[in-house]
């Protein structure tokens, strides 16, 4: 379960080896995808490691090894391997109007972001000799960041119109900054990208408010985030034909725009026929494009137009902004609207609400169906809880189990039970212990229809869609459990926002 180039921690990786018995099989899996290498052992994470030298070869073969020194008995079998052969993208920065400096910065970076995903490899070219029929047969999608017009962005009318029909039939395209300044005067273009340039107000440090956080492009983010760079407005946009992840806060920025509504969306998507359309207008500077934040944000949007499984988003047009401001559920002081059920002994005290005694839930006063709901947790040791969310309180189970109808973010460190913290109880399960016993904690859960997100201490253990089946509820209450008799959990800084 140790990896040769990585710093592993001997001693704790030692005590995960007693659980090994030399007598039966175990299983082995390491997990290879770009610059990114995980190793399990019976689905237990020993090791994680991300290599950042892009010199190291990402290919090669896989051997097994007999080591040197006494004699010693190792048998394999069922080695199986599952290969993911990275999609092509074709990168246009042809600039038929204003260049800009950042371009072959942009060239490198996309390459890099694409090499260390291991889903998608880029060719860069300033020309367009490959939108076409017969070029465009090499590739899965295609990114721009381009500038010009109908007479200055010289493609054939028939080349247009297919590379419009090409999107529309399944493939990926990506739009970086100047991709909207781009034919601006051709009306499948823009209604394909989802608005037009129509100047830039702003180049100063903005607020940028993040409206969709479910989205791959902005799993990494906070509920804002503050960013340097050449702020687009829009004409030739409206809401209702895209959906939007990610806008300008207008109370960041000196001045105003044009916009009478003052809707500065800053990056979409868009399901365009059977096609995927991810735009973001940032990406004027050099240091935005080296920016490892903006790297993530474009690498989670090219992902997503492509498909990747895993990537999958919420594409709903039409999405009116809402406050992207946390609530707290909890006064810190008493349990005002909470609904304890069973026999379990909720208290709060200075801040912290703690769960003794027997099993038992407390039930949150208001249901929710769309959100973004987090948690400070700890629990003690063989603890086990559980932050449930879209639970049925009028369902809540009289006898035993007293398991009530909802979905469940497991809470467990060290208890029997070998699910941990970070896992959709019955749909994934996550056995890496992420929140030492006894030590607090954040889990995380973003709720989008059947789209869940669990992220603990920012770490994403869950993305995807789960389907509306006995196990899958569309809305509910917040619940946290006391699972047995002797177990603790603290809880802390219980907050939620509610997501459209």
């Amino acid at each position: 379960g140790m990896l040769h180039a990585a710093k592993n921690d001997w001693a704790k990786l030692f005590k995960r080896f007693l659980h090994l018995d030399g007598k039966r099989w175990n299983n082995y899996e390491i997990r290879a995808i770009g610059n990114d290498i995980t190793l399990s052992l019976n689905g237990l994470v020993t090791t994680r490691y991300s290599e950042k030298d892009a010199k190291i070869d990402r290919s090669g073969v896989i051997a097994l090894q007999l080591h040197s020194g006494p004699a010693m008995e190792i048998a394999f079998k069922d080695i199986r391997i599952q290969e993911i052969e990275p999609k092509k993208i074709l990168f246009v920065t042809h600039s038929a109007g204003f260049r800009h400096g950042s371009i072959p910065t942009a060239h490198k970076m996309l390459t890099k972001v694409g090499l260390d995903s291991g889903y998608f490899e880029v060719t860069a070219t300033n020309d367009t000799d490959q939108l076409n029929p017969e070029g465009l047969k090499k590739y899965d999608g295609v990114a721009f960041y381009t500038t010009g017009d109908k007479a200055q962005f010289r493609l054939s009318e028939a080349n247009r119109d297919y590379f419009i029909k090409w999107v529309k039939d399944g493939h990926a395209f990506a739009g970086f900054h100047s991709a909207t300044d781009t034919y601006k005067d051709w009306e499948p273009y823009w209604d394909m990208i989802g608005g037009s340039f129509d100047g830039h107000p702003w180049h100063e440090d903005v607020t940028i408010d993040v409206e969709d956080p479910s989205h791959p492009s902005a799993l990494h983010l906070d509920t804002q985030w503050t960013i340097k760079d050449e702020i687009y407005q829009f004409r030739n946009y409206n809401r209702d034909r895209i959906h939007v992840i990610l806008s300008m806060n207008p109370k960041s920025v000196k001045g105003k725009g044009k916009r009478k509504d003052g809707d500065y969306a800053v990056a979409w998507c868009r399901a365009f026929g059977k096609g995927k359309v991810f735009y973001t207008s940032l990406g004027h500077r050099d240091d935005v494009w080296t920016n490892p934040v903006y790297q993530q944000h474009i690498e989670g949007g090219v992902l997503y137009a492509l498909g990747i499984p895993g990537y999958e988003a919420d594409e709903r047009p039409g999405l009116k902004k809402g406050p992207v401001e946390f609530t707290s559920l909890l006064d810190g002081k008493t349990l005002s609207g909470w609904k304890a059920v069973h026999d379990g002994v909720w208290t709060v005290k200075d801040g912290v609400l703690t769960g003794r005694g027997k099993q038992g839930h407390l039930f949150s006063p208001k249901r929710y169906r769309n959100f973004h709901y987090k948690a400070e947790i700890k629990v003690g040791t063989n603890s086990n809880s559980g932050m449930y969310f879209r639970a049925q309180l009028a369902k809540a189970p009289k006898r035993q189990p007293r398991w009530p109808d909802g979905m469940e973010a497991q809470v467990n460190s060290d208890h029997g039970d070998p699910v941990r913290t970070g896992s959709l109880y019955m749909y994934k399960k996550v056995f890496e212990q992420l929140i030492p016993t006894g030590e607090w904690g954040t889990q995380e859960i973003i709720a989008v229809n059947n789209f869940i997100v669990l992220k603990v201490n920012g770490r994403v253990t869950v993305r995807g869609r789960f389907g509306y089946d006995k196990k899958h509820f569309e809305e509910g209450h917040f619940a946290f459990q006391q699972h047995h008799p002797g177990s603790e959990v603290d809880i802390r800084n219980v907050v939620v926002r509610e997501l459209p």
